[in-house]
């Protein structure tokens, strides 16, 4: 399954109904990824590097903004919270 399958063409590519190069190899990174995590929703080494991706690539964030966003997770409790945890520090040491 392709989740990624009905994302639009960026705003300024529309007039030529094409998207751009490293629209279409960001997607083609991110469906990967994707897949990969949907194949095994519990493999935290893959969602952190998800996270890592979307973060760097689609927000433009910096490791500097990723230690500050990632900080501010204080929610859960037990299993989730420890999963959680496990994904946020793999994904500081992937920035």
């Amino acid at each position: 399954m392709n989740i990624l399958a009905g994302m639009q063409v960026f705003e300024s590519n529309k007039a030529v109904g094409v998207p751009c190069r490293s629209f279409l190899r960001l997607r083609a990174r991110l469906v990967a990824a994707a897949e990969k995590l949907l194949a095994d929703p519990r493999d935290v080494k893959e969602r952190a590097k998800l996270e890592v991706l979307v973060a760097r690539e689609v927000y433009g964030l910096v490791a500097g903004d990723w230690q500050h966003l990632t900080g501010t997770f204080t929610f859960g409790g037990g299993a989730s919270k420890a999963e959680l945890d496990q994904v946020i520090a793999l994904s500081r040491a992937a920035f």
